[in-house]
């Protein structure tokens, strides 16, 4: 295949600018059909031809332990003055290779000192000619043509870079190949780590809150060669190098310029343990405008292991009167998990799978001391007693609503209050001691500038628990203000969130749309739990819909308007015609449907 493609292109570059309309594309004399003298491109052809011609071809054999002599010694040829104090920081070897023989390579300095006869007598000037062609494109290889004897270099570290990056790729174009030693490494890698500071605050396994500790956690630069963390010692090393190649661990590793400077700056500031929470989650972190891959280690790592890990099978607790079914089982091993965090959650089940049951389930597994305060809307009030009465008889159950309400004697039951109570009596609430804060439809506090939304924010609790079926119904600044509520700071400033969150998710064209969905979820997914009706673990344990249907006869009003309104739009109807007779059959459909529901409508 190569052949063939070989002189295809030769067939094309040979006979495309030949043709006639080259040479009104081109001009002359490229397009020419009869050879043309050019003299100037004389030098040009006669390189060009000894580089066909020629019997070698020559490389660079990178040394990156002789850079010390390029340091130390007298001024002159390879020394540090010659480039104005510049570092040196390797030596590169020209070798010459046989076209005839590849296996066949001598160093320059042993082919000038009259070694490798096998290389033929024009050897030298086919290299040097090489030599010159390769300095074209590398310009500092022409400090070698200065040379009696172009056998070494002295690279500065700049050049080394240079190396590293573009300038190998120019060099292997013009046939010169760059040999680097074999034990170099380029796996230096540099993460986000996030450790305590002292002592880990909390325990992520003892149910211990890992957030009743005002410990900060310190946010670091860790670099890793191969994935294995370097010691402080080596970081230290490292933050010292000058080179763009040292020597680490037995062998030689490539370090970017950047790499060093995260390893002089290692310390990046301190986090509050939510903040904290939502790195380790996410595995980013934000660092200078730069998202980069965040590592929790200690007992951040063990929270998020066992955040991510989901909760084990739980029991229905005594007391209950109930039979929960499966999901609701999961729902409780859910919520009882993320309280004994010291975490908050959000439970959006859709309507009718038994929130309200899983919730009295959960304040009795809890059995705490101070009661469970249940926020919602006037309407569900009595709903609220009589579930508790029911599913949980010996639990006291009281309303702090209307205009009696008091808190006195308030035990380890139930106390319930509205969302425009709690506007009134915010401080009350927030005076009195509780082991558990629900908001039911929780929808209602979406607005975290509303009045409710500030109240609900100033009552104090170990555990916080939403409610709704709906948690986000127009963007997401909505599903900000509900688990900005069940976990504070989690989410970070409303302001943050939108730029970093919600505007790539909202925006479907946004570039990084897919990669800022996943990364929001990770965030969000152990701190809100939401299941369907129609979800194929759901639907089985659903008992069957009952349908009954009930005909309600219309009464003499309706039914005298529904038929003065079916004979004035019929006589109209018959007098219309094309779109207009259209619009009068949906009009009369409409009425009809509106005087079966009410005569007033």
């Amino acid at each position: 295949p190569e052949a063939l493609v070989r002189a295809f292109l030769d067939a094309v570059a040979d006979t495309l600018p030949r043709t006639p309309a080259a040479a009104h594309a081109v001009g002359a004399p490229f397009a020419a059909r009869a050879p043309q003298h050019l003299p100037r491109a004389r030098a040009w052809a006669a390189e060009a031809a000894a580089g066909m011609d020629a019997g070698v071809r020559v490389s660079l054999r990178l040394d990156l332990s002789a850079y010390e002599l390029f340091d130390i010694g007298a001024p002159g040829e390879g020394s540090a003055e010659r480039s104005g104090g510049e570092r040196h920081a390797a030596a590169a070897l020209l070798q010459v290779h046989s076209l005839a023989d590849p296996t066949l390579v001598i160093d320059a300095t042993a082919l000038w000192t009259g070694e490798g006869e096998h290389f033929g007598p024009r050897a030298r000037i086919d290299a040097v000619l090489a030599l010159r062609r390769a300095a074209r494109v590398w310009p500092p290889l022409a400090r070698l043509l200065e040379r009696d004897v172009p056998d070494v270099l002295a690279v500065t570290e700049d050049e080394l870079y240079e190396l590293l990056g573009p300038a190998a790729a120019r060099l292997a174009d013009a046939g010169v190949a760059v040999h680097w030693p074999r034990e170099l490494a380029r796996t230096l890698s540099a993460s986000a780590v996030v450790r305590p500071a002292l002592a880990a605050p909390g325990s992520a396994t003892d149910g211990t809150s890992f957030f009743d500790s005002e410990e900060l956690l310190r946010f670091d630069w860790q670099l890793a060669l191969d994935g294995d963390p370097l010691t402080e010692h080596e970081m230290d090393l490292l933050a010292e190098a000058h080179r763009p190649v040292v020597r680490l661990r037995d062998q030689w590793v490539v370090v970017d310029p950047d790499l060093v400077r995260k390893a002089r700056k290692r310390e990046l500031g301190l986090l509050e343990p939510v903040d904290a929470l939502g790195v380790a989650l996410t595995g980013t972190a934000e660092v200078d405008g730069e998202t980069v891959p965040a590592v929790p280690v200690g007992a951040l790592a063990a929270l998020r292991d066992r955040l991510l890990a989901g909760p084990e099978d739980v029991q229905a607790p005594p007391g209950l009167t109930a039979t929960l079914r499966d999901y609701q089982l999961r729902g409780l091993a859910w919520l009882d998990l993320m309280t004994s965090l010291g975490l908050g959650g959000c439970l959006a089940d859709d309507m009718g799978l038994g929130k309200t049951v899983t919730l009295i389930a959960l304040h009795l597994r809890r059995a705490r001391r101070a009661p469970t305060l249940v926020v919602c809307p006037a309407s569900l009030l009595g709903n609220w007693q009589r579930e508790v009465r029911k599913f949980a008889p010996d639990v006291s159950v009281r309303r702090f609503h209307g205009a009696d309400r008091d808190l006195d004697g308030a035990g380890g039951g139930f106390v319930l209050t509205t969302y425009g109570t709690l506007r009134t009596s915010a401080a009350r609430l927030a005076a009195h001691e509780w082991g558990m804060v629900v908001a039911d439809e929780a929808q209602h506090v979406k607005n975290p500038f509303s009045a409710t939304a500030k109240a609900l924010r100033e009552i104090p609790a170990p555990a916080r628990v939403a409610l709704t079926g709906t948690p986000v119904e127009n963007n997401l600044s909505e599903l900000w203000a509900l688990l900005d509520w069940t976990t504070p700071g989690l989410l970070g400033p409303l302001k943050a969130f939108r730029s970093r969150h919600a505007r790539a998710v909202e925006n479907h064209e946004e570039i990084e749309h897919d990669e800022a969905v996943e990364r929001l979820a990770r965030l969000v997914r152990p701190f809100l739990l939401r299941r369907r009706k129609s979800d194929p673990g759901i639907v089985p344990e659903l008992p069957p819909k009952t349908e009954s249907d009930h005909p309600v006869p219309l009464t003499r009003e309706q039914a005298s308007l529904y038929e003065a309104t079916v004979r004035e739009t019929m006589a109209r109807i018959e007098e219309s015609e094309g779109m207009a007779r259209r619009g009068l059959v949906m009009k009369l459909l409409t009425s009809l449907k509106q005087i079966c529901n009410h005569p007033a409508q």
